[in-house]
């Protein structure tokens, strides 16, 4: 019947010693045995990897499975003529010089006297013994020098009492050799299946040479570190997406390949012992690559990396603890090269590792730069330094910059051109800054991602020693994050500090405000969320901007309804500009406002409100940007003030792209009270994920590319052209609140930005003074901006008058943004006050039902907006006949930074290809 059967008794068959019964077909290396058997009597089991003792005696040594009675040992490791009892049933261990045990699994019950299906998996150093498909015992044998990696396999005849071995069903199937850890006396950072010495080449890896689309595929990779690791960081991306783990870690999920995550791992990895890195990798469509780095610093400074490459195993399913160290795969397969780093359609995403390049290089030529300027990489930030994304510039002319994540460290940048960049970390007790500021021998900190609470820090020196080292919060918030709170600056006078935030960012109760604190939703038809669920629990103000005194006492807010400004810088007049972002997502919708320059004045209002609620750029309850630069992620925003540089570039202010690579010259005109603006690309190119800036004592730009854990590095940019570089004198002072006076003859002006700023010194004035004198008025942009600030800061009952003076002006003798604006001051009068009575609707409709449509894109929005809201007659199907003859809508010019980034570019390319027919969606 196929039974092999293996029995004693206590006469003829006694046996003096255990006896083997031995596979005649040679050794076994990585393998997984499966087998049915059953014991009664005393115990049994199988050897595996096993030395034979004394062939003559059928004697054996060596691991062995033990079948044995007693739930505790039965499905154990035991070491046959060597270490006894290695991992009992039901434990995970690691096996040196002696068992310590590192987990545990359930013990199944089982009749060791009935049928049961065993199975050994042995892969390098570790093996695992399952009962009935259910692992009983995991080991991880670390011990080189009494280890086996090979062996014979036998199966056990036990002496003592009498017994009965049953075996059936043998199958056995051979794996590729795994990767073993390396002696421990293997030299630093060199152990099996870790390269050491130069970094190897890193592959783009995949399950297969033809990915599918929405499809998952799951990467392992085992190996073995020495016990003096001083420092750990891992590096990965993948085509479209992609979780990491590292013994069994979750380090995160990103989905953007290309910005790879950086993570420290120190904490994470097992040093003398063996280690897996899991990765989750998904393929939205198209091409699909894996690519990673793990790096590991030992003492002395020897490096040693594992990479992405066809030593990886893979999976298209996930079983049960995969990504855990004492996992054994079963079917997986080697890893498919599918391309090299650098290799298209990705690129150079992982630069190579580095300990930190310390010599300046000249890298003019390799980038778009205005002629007469020299670019410099002064140094490459190493793993181990995390990922740069603010610096200021301290009392000695050093910079201080912030991992995004970590540390604060000091940087003296090389002068010569054989002078290296020195770089130390400081002693600063903050860490995760987004903002950082050194004025007036105090350092601002502006603390996101750290351990210590979200907020503004202000840093002395107690002791005198040059190094802050007291800090104290003057600022709590609750947000933090890419949308938390961002960068300062000091006023122009230097008498206050200035700070944003993103808008997840909650604004702390602060007293003072430039803005009137009457700040709403304003939506007159119901918007939509965010299809992704983005923001869609914030509410206005969105992202703010406020100021302090030097001892970071009394705040006031400055500014609102920004989306996620990240730095804000004043110009040579002394006015305040941000650099603001808007939902990458959402290219070609009529909602998406371009990134782009805002002119902070006091008491400005940008509009941003969630999902489709965005407010158009021409409502003047809102003020306008400056100039819009297209589509990117806006990070840092500088003022070319005490550059050595000629005057255009002194007076000009310097907008950072992280997506495009691109640092915009902004060149500012005065025009009324505002300005006009010219965008100019100053420096371009791929690679080059910017973050923050600053005008160094030497008047040279310093800037920073990192963030997101990807690669960083510290450049530096001079003017080498023979131009005048004499400091360019400032023009103005900081600029100030409009005056109560005149506020409400400034309502009429033809400059925007004056009217702007007289509707809100208007409000300051209160409901009953505007409705007094709105009562009176006539002229057009004075009973706009008079009802619109009426309906913000009056009352119910006050609607009336501005609903009276909006219909007393004549629809047919407005302009194109007058008519704008007549509607959205009607819409501001029903939004806050509630919907109107009949003779109220009778007025409106009476005005404006017969001028749809206009023929105008813009009106015929607003029109079609309060005319639905007004349940117009016939409103549906005049607009659904509009809809069928709007034209298409005229193409963005933004095909050539879409070049500067392959994967952002590409859905830049693809929405210009297939525009969306925005009039008709709005």
């Amino acid at each position: 019947d196929g039974v092999l059967i293996g029995e004693t008794d206590d006469a003829k068959r006694k046996l003096d010693a255990n006896s083997f019964l031995i596979w005649k077909d040679g050794q076994v290396q990585d393998f997984e045995l499966e087998y049915k058997a059953r014991v009664v009597g005393n115990n049994s089991g199988v050897q595996y990897r096993s030395r034979v003792m004394d062939p003559k005696k059928w004697i054996v040594g060596g691991y062995q499975m033990d079948l044995h009675p007693d739930a505790k040992y039965l499905g154990m490791l035991y070491e046959e003529q060597g270490r006894g009892i290695a991992c009992e049933s039901g434990q995970k261990v690691d096996l040196a010089d002696k068992p310590t045990v590192t987990g545990s699994l359930d013990r199944p019950a089982t009749n060791l006297a009935d049928w049961n299906t065993y199975r050994i998996v042995a892969k390098g150093d570790t093996a695992t013994h399952y009962i009935n498909d259910k692992p009983v015992a995991e080991i991880h044998d670390v011990d080189a020098a009494k280890r086996s990696l090979k062996g014979v396999l036998a199966l056990q005849v036990h002496a003592g009492p009498a017994m009965k071995a049953e075996f059936k069903d043998l199958r056995i199937r051979a794996f590729t050799p795994a990767p073993v850890a390396a002696p421990a006396k293997a030299a630093p950072g060199k152990a099996a299946g870790v390269s050491a010495g130069v970094e190897p080449t890193i592959s783009w890896i995949w399950q297969n040479n033809s990915p599918a689309d929405n499809q998952k595929v799951f990467f392992r990779r085992e190996f073995a570190l020495p016990k003096d690791i001083i420092a750990a960081s891992l590096t990965v991306t993948c085509d479209n997406w992609q979780r990491v783990w590292i013994n069994g870690k979750d380090l995160g999920f990103t989905s953007e390949w290309g910005a790879p995550a950086n993570h420290d791992v120190m904490k994470h990895i097992v040093q003398g012992g063996r280690n897996v890195i899991a990765v989750e990798g998904r393929n939205d469509g198209g091409s699909a690559g894996m690519a990673l780095r793990f790096s590991a610093t030992a003492k002395g400074g020897r490096r040693a990396w594992i990479v992405s490459d066809d030593q990886w195993q893979t999976s298209l399913e996930a079983p049960r603890g995969w990504q855990e160290p004492r996992f054994s795969p079963r079917d997986w397969t080697p890893a498919v090269t599918v391309g090299k780093m650098g290799d298209g359609p990705w690129g150079m995403v992982l630069q190579p590792d580095s300990e930190g390049g310390t010599l300046p290089v000249d890298v003019t030529d390799k980038y778009q730069l205005v002629n007469g300027f020299k670019l410099e990489r002064l140094y490459q930030v190493p793993n181990v330094q995390g990922s740069w994304v603010a610096m200021t510039v301290d009392g000695s002319g050093k910079l201080l910059c912030a991992d995004q994540y970590g540390k604060i460290y000091r940087v003296t940048p090389a002068t010569k051109p054989d002078q290296e960049t020195v770089v130390t970390p400081t002693a600063i007790p903050l860490a995760g800054a987004h903002g950082l500021l050194w004025h007036q021998g105090v350092l601002w900190v502006t603390v996101n991602e750290g351990p210590e609470p979200a907020g503004v820090y202000r840093v002395t020196d107690s002791d005198r020693d040059g190094e802050p080292d007291k800090a104290e919060r003057v600022l709590a918030m609750n947000g933090n994050g890419e949308h938390g709170p961002h960068a300062l600056v000091p006023s122009p006078d230097g008498k206050f500090i200035y700070f944003v935030a993103g808008n997840h960012t909650d604004m702390p109760k602060i007293e003072k405000s430039m803005v009137p604190k009457v700040w709403a939703e304003d939506q007159l038809l119901p918007r939509r969320p965010d299809a992704r669920g983005h923001a869609k629990d914030k509410m206005a103000p969105g992202g703010w901007v406020a100021r302090c005194n030097l001892d970071g006492s009394d705040w006031t807010v400055m500014a609102i309804g920004l989306r996620n400004t990240y730095d804000i810088a004043f110009n040579q007049r002394g006015d305040l500009f941000g650099y603001d972002a808007d939902m990458e997502w959402d290219l070609g919708m009529p909602w998406y406002r371009p990134t782009r320059i805002c002119h902070l004045v006091p008491g400005a209002e940008f509009g941003w409100r969630n999902g489709t609620g965005k407010w158009p750029a021409y409502y003047e309850d809102s003020m306008p940007s400056q100039v819009d630069l297209g589509p990117g992620s806006p990070t840092g925003l500088l003022s070319g003030k005490g550059a050595k540089f000629p005057a255009k570039y002194q007076q000009a202010l310097y907008a950072f792209d992280w997506t495009y690579a691109t640092i915009h010259a902004i060149h500012l005109t005065p025009d009324g009270e505002g300005y006009k603006a010219e965008s100019e690309d100053f420096l371009a190119g791929s690679g080059l994920p910017l973050t923050d800036a600053v005008i160094g004592q030497d008047g040279t730009m310093y800037f920073l590319t990192g963030g997101r854990r990807t690669a960083s590095a510290l450049w530096r940019v001079r003017y080498t052209g023979s131009e005048s570089v004499a400091p360019v004198p400032a023009a103005a002072t900081e600029a100030a609140l409009a005056s109560k006076d005149g506020a409400w003859e400034g309502l009429a002006s033809p400059d925007r930005i004056k009217r702007y700023n007289s509707r809100i010194a208007v409000e300051f004035g209160g409901a009953t003074t505007i409705a007094q004198k709105l009562a009176k008025e006539s002229d057009p942009w004075t009973v706009i901006g008079g009802s619109m600030a009426l309906a913000r800061v009056g009352n119910a009952s006050q609607r009336d008058v501005a609903l009276n003076a909006l219909d007393r002006l004549d629809w047919a003798k407005l302009d194109v943004q007058q008519k704008l604006n007549w509607l959205r001051a009607a819409g501001l009068a029903f939004a806050r006050h509630g919907e109107p009575n009949a003779d109220e609707r009778a007025k409106v409709l009476a005005k404006i039902d017969a001028a749809f449509p206009s023929n105008q894109s813009e009106v015929d929005r607003e029109l079609c907006r309060m005319l639905c809201y007004l349940q117009a007659p016939g409103i549906v199907g005049r607009t659904l006949a509009l809809m069928d003859t709007t034209g298409p809508s005229p193409a963005p010019d933004w095909l050539a930074v879409a070049e500067r980034n392959p994967q952002y570019g590409a859905d830049v390319k693809k929405m210009i290809e297939n525009l969306p027919p925005a009039q008709v969606i709005h």
